[in-house]
């Protein structure tokens, strides 16, 4: 019975002390990139907030280097029932050479509150190292921008168009798509132009665009910034005006009609007189061509309920491999990838009468960016050994069924770790021996866990010792 006491009391103080699931999130306010680049690579700076964006945050200008595009992320943390979120939107500026730029002390206001940093001196040159992360050294969209054969555009005296545009025209129930609008004017335009009323204009144009049988996941462009890209071998700069992923949600097909965008276009007097006007304005329209996007029905499947649609794969992480029966141990299921992340849900293994599964907390991270919607899926769960043995932890029903567009095919993601739990082992259970009970490469605990762990447990002594005085106390 004292074992009992003992053993429960270490449990809530574990599960309170947040050793099953710690945060990661952003810690609010700004966060420069790295300062010593090589050519071609991008600086960024980040500004975080636990509340979603109400107005854009307005970046400093740098001189000597272009903004490259913003993207956004979010990350959600569940514990407890409790909900906690960070928003984060990184703005990305490119050099024009090599050299030495200032990036001044500056401040940005976010939803009422200012963030300051104190600034940075950003080297480029050829003799630093280029960047392993290919998320910085590649951008999807120049591939998309350079393979692009036509994109369904009106030619006008202008010489601009717009453009509803699609990563993909053929999709399955439940994969996702990005759609992105667009105005293109050429380098050489020679018009003089203006947005008109935005703001309006997007809200009537955002409402015939989304599908009413997607789920939607959206970009939420706050900053209009002209893109140098090339359309049929020439240049011209792009205006991304709305952006959003979209997830089918039935085989219906999909359709655009044609969209039009107002814009104020200003003629210049051939030869303006004192006091009189030097232009005179007016409003042009221009229209995208209709589009439309194939949706699949997904194969029979295997299982009796509808599964998730993505490009994913499992990463897992345990405290131990090896734990006495009664004591518990954190166990972390994370599911990345490209594809719906909000709506995955976690495994539920059902009720094992020799393992105790506690319920767990989540952690969801989200990155938009460059027309795909990635991210990953924590779940972090306890698990307490009733009894001696060895516990796959795929067979306990540590599994994740998918269905994987790139392949076509259901797939499932698998547990390939085994808990082995020592001590008064049950009939017909015998405790494994102590040096087998790493199964999988995939079994780890970060360095940074492994700290968390040594002050938990640090934490978790000392609460013991001084319930122990407590009680002794009493007792005398």
């Amino acid at each position: 019975m004292k074992t009992f006491f003992w053993q429960r009391l270490a449990f809530c103080l574990l599960w309170a002390l947040g050793l099953a699931a710690p945060a990661r999130g952003q810690a609010p306010g700004i966060a420069l990139g790295k300062t010593e680049l090589a050519p071609g690579m991008p600086f960024t700076i980040t500004v975080s907030a636990p509340e979603d964006f109400g107005a854009a945050p307005a970046f400093p200008d740098i001189a000597g280097m272009q903004r490259a595009g913003t993207s956004s992320s979010s990350s959600t943390t569940i514990v407890n029932g409790q909900v906690s979120s960070t928003y984060s939107i990184t703005q990305r500026y490119v050099a024009r050479a090599e050299g030495k730029f200032t990036l001044k002390p500056f401040g940005m206001k976010v939803n009422g509150k200012v963030y300051k940093s104190p600034g940075a001196t950003i080297v480029v040159s050829k003799n630093n190292r280029p960047d392993d992360d290919p998320a910085n050294a590649y951008d999807p969209l120049e591939e998309f921008f350079g393979r692009r054969r036509d994109a369904g555009y009106r030619e006008n005296k202008e010489n601009a168009f717009l453009a509803l545009e699609t990563t993909k025209t053929q999709v399955w129930v439940g994969e996702g798509f990005t759609l992105h609008l667009s105005l293109y004017v050429a380098e050489d335009n020679r018009a003089d132009m203006d947005f008109y009323d935005l703001t309006n204009q997007l809200t009537a144009i955002t409402k015939q665009i989304k599908p009413a049988n997607c789920w939607e996941e959206s970009f939420g462009i706050t900053n209009i910034e002209p893109r140098s890209v090339t359309v049929n071998g020439k240049p011209y700069k792009e205006y991304r005006i709305w952006e959003s992923a979209f997830y089918p949600l039935n085989a219906k097909p999909i359709r655009f009609g044609a969209l039009r965008l107002q814009m104020i276009k200003y003629d210049l007097a051939s030869d303006p007189f004192f006091g009189g006007l030097d232009r005179q304005q007016s409003f042009i329209s221009f229209a995208s061509k209709p589009l439309a996007i194939q949706v699949k029905e997904l194969p029979p499947s295997p299982y009796s309920r509808a599964l998730p649609v993505g490009d994913f794969k499992l990463v897992e992480r345990i405290g131990k491999g090896r734990v006495e029966t009664g004591q518990s141990v954190s166990y972390q299921f994370v599911v990345k990838g490209e594809g719906n992340i909000a709506a995955i849900e976690m495994p539920t293994p059902p009720t094992q009468p020799q393992l105790d599964i506690y319920p767990p907390t989540t952690q969801q991270n989200i990155l938009r960016d460059a027309g795909r919607v990635t991210g990953s899926k924590t779940f972090t769960y306890l698990l307490q050994p009733r009894q001696a043995g060895r516990y796959k932890l795929r067979q306990v029903g540590f599994t994740f069924p998918f269905f994987n567009p790139r392949t076509g095919r259901y797939d499932s993601l698998q547990s390939e770790i085994t808990l082995t739990a020592f001590g008064n082992a049950a009939a017909g259970n015998t405790p494994a021996d102590e040096g087998d009970y790493l199964s999988n490469t995939l079994l780890y605990l970060d360095a940074n866990e492994g700290l968390k762990l040594l002050g938990n447990v640090a934490l978790l002594a000392l609460a013991l010792a001084t319930g122990g005085a407590m009680l002794w106390r009493r007792r005398r």
